[in-house]
């Protein structure tokens, strides 16, 4: 390696390669951070600049090693492999670090696109993509897109939504299922009176709400969306040139004004459905008042009419609810996901600016 560089020319930018004397080793893969530090400890040290760096996975890992390495890599500034062959990989790294005239044009032509777009356009657009990866949506014609929008969005949002709603639900009843369970084979096993066993039972199917109701946030706050996702819109983000904490800033005010007038609009659905029931009261009112006035009152007929309209009433009621408080809580999703992603990015943000160093740079 003493002689490695032939060509001795001052301040020249060299490309090299070193490999393990184990090609088959994955220690650079799993002692990734230590590695990162050598490299900026010996720059430092010897006054050395690096344009760019890359870790070449070998072709012979399997699928799952190479997905375990690309996900310790991935985010750093190394470089991860998967398919290349050398040829093609060492192309890539360069057309990185000299971009052609070619792909300047266009990454210039996109910042015009992006900068000629309005902040609120743009929050529209995030938006619209949160939704699609939410809704596990992968059209890409606007008019196929704009179809699903209107027609069968509201319905997956709704589906969404009601997952959430019916979580705790589904959970108590699986927890009342396998108590009632294990206490009918233990009460068979034992001879106690029936109005014992009657009450342990009533005991087993209710004591899971209080579990249900006074979870403790781990298990229910993070269940409505997966990493995955969050990842996924945090690239959505970047890509429309959201990346730097001014333009953060400016985009989480947009994104305040937008989830404030989702929240005033479920809000006036339960204004809604409260007006609904007390008209619906209002009018057996009057209609009770009528009745009792009429010669051919009939106690029991306005019994069952009463009855009958007060079920029919809560039914429509309990709907309602149920449909806006899932609209609520994909809504809720929706927006929560936007935050997380914003969070992570400035995470990322924070990470490269307290990992930056002056002799990042290449020397001149």
């Amino acid at each position: 390696m003493s002689r490695y560089r032939r060509a001795q020319v001052p301040g020249a930018t060299y490309f090299f390669t070193v490999n393990l004397l184990n090609r088959r080793s994955d220690l650079l893969v799993r002692h990734i951070d230590l590695l990162r530090d050598t490299v900026r400890a010996t720059r430092s040290r010897h006054g050395l600049g690096t344009a760019l760096r890359g870790v070449l996975l070998e072709q012979r890992w399997s699928k799952r090693h190479r997905s375990q390495a690309h996900g310790l890599i991935q985010g750093k500034d190394f470089l991860a492999n998967f398919g290349y062959s050398k040829i093609a990989f060492y192309w890539s790294m360069w057309q990185q670090s000299h971009p052609t005239p070619h792909a300047r044009k266009n990454h210039n032509r996109r910042e015009d696109v992006m900068n000629g777009k309005t902040l609120y356009k743009i929050t529209q657009e995030i938006v619209e993509d949160t939704e699609d990866l939410l809704l596990n949506t992968k059209l890409k014609l606007l008019p196929a897109r704009w179809v699903h929008r209107q027609a069968l969005a509201p319905i997956k949002l709704l589906f969404l939504g009601s997952a959430e709603v019916f979580r705790p639900l589904t959970k108590w009843a699986f927890m009342a299922i396998a108590s009632l369970l294990l206490g009918t084979l233990s009460i068979q096993t034992t001879e106690i009176p029936i109005e014992h066993a009657q009450a342990v039972l009533l005991f087993l199917m209710y004591a899971p709400i209080i579990l249900v109701m006074f979870a403790v946030p781990s298990t229910y706050t993070f269940s409505d969306l997966k990493p995955h996702q969050i990842v996924g819109v945090s690239r959505i983000i970047t890509s429309k040139l959201i990346d730097s904490e001014d333009k953060l800033k400016l985009f989480e005010k947009n994104l305040e004004a937008i989830e404030n007038r989702t929240t005033e609009r479920v809000r006036s659905f339960k204004w809604l459905i409260g007006s609904f029931w007390a008209a619906s009261l209002f009018f057996l009112t009057q209609i009770n008042s009528f009745t009792l006035k009429s010669r051919n009152f009939d106690l029991n007929k306005t019994l069952q009419d009463n009855m009958s309209f007060l079920v029919t009433a809560m039914m429509i009621t309990i709907i309602s609810l149920w449909i806006t408080t899932s609209y609520k809580r994909a809504t809720e999703a929706i927006f929560k996901s936007i935050k997380y992603s914003i969070c992570e990015i400035k995470l990322h943000l924070s990470d490269t600016e307290h990992n930056k160093d002056p002799l990042d740079t290449p020397q001149k």
